[in-house]
């Protein structure tokens, strides 16, 4: 199993990348490396969103039905669980959210200084570059916090099952036989991708996250 910290740094440094670039994408399809290996992302087809939102709705209502013992709800709802999360273990969900949007702030103010400045400006430069990594840094561990935070919700559970199901239908490997290149399948079924513990799932996730919101 892949040490879990290199895992989650190997995501962090996947996700550090705000920008997309517009050349990674085409024909909607999203190419990136992993080790050695190329892979793509593709958007999924009408049958295949129909059939992740189907099972979305499924996770949902079974979620939603599911009683303890005493015949409490055994998942929360979101708005309930940060009303919870507060109230028990004082676990503020709308003071990360603010200061995200600090950080934001931050981070704008960061770039329009470096946009100003020469390029015989080499410390100034180096400096600034440094201080926007680290603020970036920030931002990203309060936004996984505020996701772990959240991810036992009935939402977040049902959505998570929605984009898990597509990254296991979407993503494909290049592969040369016979001189030729070939793209294939990486899962052949959902249950492939939930057994694979390596980074390429977790990397996978993330690339199809980012093409869903940037076509």
């Amino acid at each position: 199993m892949v040490n879990e910290n290199n895992q989650m740094q190997e995501v962090l440094d996947e996700l550090q990348n705000d920008i997309l670039n517009p050349e990674l994408i085409q024909d909607n399809k999203l190419h990136f490396r992993v080790e050695s290996k190329i892979y793509r992302v593709r958007m999924p087809n009408q049958k295949e969103l129909s059939e992740a939102n189907d099972r979305k709705n499924r996770k949902y209502m079974e979620l939603l039905q599911k009683k303890n013992l005493d015949g409490s709800s055994a998942y929360l709802m979101e708005k309930n669980l940060i009303k919870l999360l507060k109230e028990s273990q004082g676990i503020d969900i709308a003071l990360i959210d603010s200061e995200v949007k600090e950080l934001e702030n931050k981070l704008m103010d960061k770039y329009l200084s470096l946009a100003q400045l020469k390029d015989t400006d080499v410390t100034a430069i180096e400096n600034l570059k440094k201080e926007i990594s680290e603020i970036k840094d920030k931002r990203l561990i309060l936004i996984l916090d505020k996701a772990g935070y959240l991810a036992i919700s009935i939402q977040n559970q049902a959505q998570d099952d929605y984009m898990k199901f597509l990254t296991s239908t979407c993503v494909e490997e290049y592969m040369e036989v016979e001189e030729k290149g070939t793209w294939n399948k990486v899962w052949k079924k959902f249950e492939d991708y939930e057994k694979d513990d390596t980074n390429l799932a977790y990397i996978s996730l993330g690339r199809l996250t980012e093409l869903m919101l940037n076509v």
